[in-house]
């Protein structure tokens, strides 16, 4: 038996070097130039927990062997590593494991030029989005730009300004109660529950007291199913707790995702129903092309319609995406502002400026998003360092691609845009670009704010070229088509939440003011990735919101 033990180990010691080998030739031939680390399991299979408390060797600057790669222990093992990885190989390297070769960049250069082509996205992992369709998000070729040109219609400038006025009077609602309470602790839930009802209204046309065809059911009914779908699929990310538990909600996983396929296709029948001649809404712009469906049904290349499977893909994809990472985000800023007073101080100052001329009743015209700095100077920055998607993923499938005329990525291999690096990167960002310092933003501005200065935002610039190196919403022809309607959204969640008040942390009452807001800032740098990038357990921390005029 031991003899059998060890033969075994011995073959798949042999077999493990032997692919691992394999790979290193393909890249090393391919672009030898680039620095490689090599690793005997890839990130996420079995032996690469068990491996999780060797230190690893390494034997030169071109090289390094990972017996077990500890600055990937965890899934988002970029966000905390920052840009100390490429500090160290360069701003891009090789990842080597027996499965899998990895190109994991951190060059601006190199990155833009990738999102700006055609390179594809890992099939595998896209097609986990398509549960319930195929989207956006997992569609190639011509495909894709089937789905891009029907779906992207939906965001336009009526849509924005449609977002502007119900993040706005929906911010107003969830303020009301929070004056009414002692200490606000449902940020997380508040902030996703302005986020869907967003999105609903805006992009979907569709209201709270919508009823659907069928009794009992509304659009609330579709909110609480994905809501609980949602967070039944973000559940633990301890690799075999999860899958113990994924075991064992099995049936109420598929219970729930049966619920939110039901919910999803009353709403596509409910606006299937309406007359869709004049909407550009999300929806009714994925049904325009029934007619040609129901006409030529046997047309498949060239169709310019979706399937019913692709328009109920598309609207999980766009709500899921779309208020799970404005949520979050919403609630990092919010934070933030709490943890950093004078940058509060600093935010408020262009608020009052803005609505100078707007009357208490009356709410901010969207004309006002387009003259904000300071407001998206946080928005950006807050994304910089926390932003919800810490990767962008990309593949060379069945034939190698030379990048920026130097770099040649093999076939077959996987490449990881390092948000994270990226947004870190002290050649770009500053010797403090480990800092949430939102003036970076802004031209002709002190690098530091503080409560008693008399600097006014009506002189200062927007620094626009520093926008091109956010890749928050990806970049290229990929890039997110709800970008500027997710800006707009946050902007006027902010303007309409700090208008007229101001937010601060309540200690616990062994604190100070300051050991709570270092706690606080504490919780926001140690957050954790389950769907997106959030904030652990934000409930702990518990906010005042106060009138300040």
């Amino acid at each position: 038996m031991i003899l059998v033990f060890f033969v075994a180990c011995f073959a798949w010691t042999a077999y493990t070097l032997a692919r691992t080998y394999r790979n290193y030739r393909l890249v090393w031939e391919a672009c030898p130039e680039v620095p490689i680390l090599l690793s005997v399991v890839y990130l996420g299979e079995p032996l690469w927990h068990c491996l999780q408390y060797f230190r690893p060797a390494t034997y030169n600057d071109r090289v390094s062997i990972f017996f077990q790669l500890h600055r990937f222990q965890k899934y988002a093992w970029n966000f905390s590593d920052k840009y100390g990885l490429h500090a160290k190989y360069g701003k891009s390297f090789y990842l080597i494991t027996p499965t899998q070769c990895e190109f994991i960049t951190a060059d601006g250069p190199v990155a833009g030029e990738i999102l700006s082509r055609s390179f594809a996205k890992p099939v595998g992992l896209m097609k986990k989005l398509d549960m319930f369709g195929k989207s956006l998000a997992s569609a190639e070729g011509m495909d894709w730009k089937r789905h891009r040109r029907i779906t992207a219609g939906a965001f336009n400038g009526q849509t924005d300004r449609a977002a502007w006025d119900e993040a706005l009077n929906r911010a107003a609602a969830v303020l009301s109660t929070w004056l009414e309470a002692e200490a606000v602790t449902s940020i997380r839930s508040d902030m996703a529950h302005i986020s869907m009802g967003v999105l609903f209204q805006a992009c979907l046309a569709l209201n709270d007291e919508s009823g659907l065809h069928r009794p009992n059911t509304s659009v609330d009914r579709c909110k609480s199913s994905l809501t609980t779908f949602l967070d039944m699929i973000s559940g633990p990310k301890k690799p075999f707790l999860a899958r113990y538990l994924r075991l064992r909600n099995r049936n109420g996983l598929v219970s729930a995702m049966r619920r939110l396929g039901d919910t999803l296709a009353e709403l596509v029948e409910f606006r299937r129903q309406c007359p869709t001649v004049d909407r550009t809404d999300l929806i009714s712009l994925m049904l325009k092309g029934d007619c040609q469906m129901d006409a030529v049904p046997e047309k498949t290349s060239g169709k310019l319609y979706l399937t019913p499977e692709e328009v109920r893909g598309n609207l999980f994809l766009f709500l899921f995406a779309g208020h799970e990472t404005t949520a979050n985000t919403l609630v990092a800023i919010i934070y933030l502002l709490a943890i950093f007073p004078s940058w509060q101080e600093w935010a408020l100052q262009e608020i009052d400026n803005l609505l100078r001329d707007t009357r208490m009743d009356e709410l901010p015209s969207y004309k006002l998003f387009s003259f904000t700095k300071r407001l998206r100077a946080i928005m950006f920055e807050t994304l910089r360092l926390y932003g919800p998607v810490l990767n962008i993923l990309r593949e060379t499938k069945h034939r190698g691609q030379t990048v920026n005329e130097r770099l040649l990525i093999p076939k077959n291999t996987m490449i990881r845009i390092n948000s994270v690096a990226l947004h870190t990167d002290p050649d770009t960002w500053g010797s403090d670009s480990l800092e949430w310092r939102p003036s970076r933003w802004i031209l002709n501005d002190p690098p530091e704010p503080t409560s008693h200065d008399g600097s006014t935002p009506v002189d200062e610039s927007y620094h626009s070229i520093m926008e091109r190196r956010l890749f928050a919403w990806s970049d290229g022809g990929r890039v997110c088509p709800g970008k500027k309607f997710s800006q707009v959204e946050i902007v006027a969640v902010l303007i309409q939440l700090f208008r007229n008040h101001r937010v601060s942390i309540i200690p616990q009452p062994e604190q100070t003011p300051e050991q709570a807001r270092m706690d606080a800032y504490a919780r926001v740098q140690n957050s954790i990735q389950t769907l997106t990038l959030h904030i652990a357990n934000p409930e702990a921390v518990r906010l005042r919101w106060d009138k300040r005029r």
